[in-house]
């Protein structure tokens, strides 16, 4: 075959647009610092990178579910402390007033004492985390628990049941509601009879010490289930 200058000259033009190319594409590696500018630069190693994109994707999810997880725990067990000290404050107090030889003077003051620890457990109640109420279950736009206007008052509850679980790693998720009507309504209950029987039936405060006893159990109960949740999180 004979080779002739136009030839030569095609092949010339050829060879010295794969080096412009080649060039360009060194150039763009340089400038972005990546090897693989198309997936079809190298499929191979496109796939493990999308994979490891997908991997770190999901890790970021589950850390952030894990740092939501750990605020919530900990807000929860702020709260429920807050409603545990109130009812062993009420505990100590009702030891002491069930003794009879103590003033009027001295029950109303305990009687003051006592309205406080309610109005404490109730804002306890309705404590938020963000823009969310942590007692509500599902409800948690609205204030879980509020009180009647009758005399005793009743303790009146607007969420509901929901659990709600985030998940931290694949195939596992940690609940982290626990709904007022697991202990803080019972608390509420206790400490409102509490008073009452303080300033109407004071002969009857031996009840009270045992309520305010069986009110305390599901709310430590609580503390250290959520104790319990929260190492389980800082573990993973």
């Amino acid at each position: 075959m004979r080779i002739t200058d136009n030839m030569l000259l095609e092949q010339s033009i050829r060879d010295l647009n794969k080096t412009r190319s080649q060039m360009q594409r060194l150039q763009a590696q340089v400038a972005t610092g990546k090897r693989i500018l198309k997936p079809e630069d190298d499929p191979a190693a496109t796939e493990r990178a999308l994979s490891i994109r997908a991997t770190m994707r999901e890790h970021t999810n589950y850390q952030r579910s894990l740092d939501q997880g750990l605020r919530w725990l900990n807000a929860t067990e702020l709260a429920l402390d807050t409603v545990s000290d109130a009812l062993q404050q009420a505990h100590r107090l009702a030891l002491r007033m069930r003794n009879d030889t103590y003033s009027d003077e001295a029950r109303e003051l305990a009687v003051t004492e006592v309205h406080e620890l309610i109005q404490t457990v109730l804002t306890a109640a309705n404590t938020r985390h963000q823009d969310s109420y942590i007692f509500a279950g599902y409800q948690v736009r609205t204030p879980p628990v509020s009180l009647s206007g009758d005399t005793p008052p009743a303790v009146l509850y607007a969420g509901d049941e929901g659990a709600m679980n985030l998940p931290i790693e694949p195939g596992h998720t940690v609940q982290i509601t626990f709904p007022a009507g697991e202990g803080i309504t019972q608390a509420l209950e206790t400490l409102i009879e509490f008073e009452h029987r303080l300033r109407e039936a004071p002969n009857e405060l031996a009840d009270s010490i045992s309520a305010i006893e069986d009110a305390l159990r599901p709310v430590l109960d609580a503390i250290t289930v959520v104790g319990s949740r929260t190492n389980r999180l800082e573990d993973v």
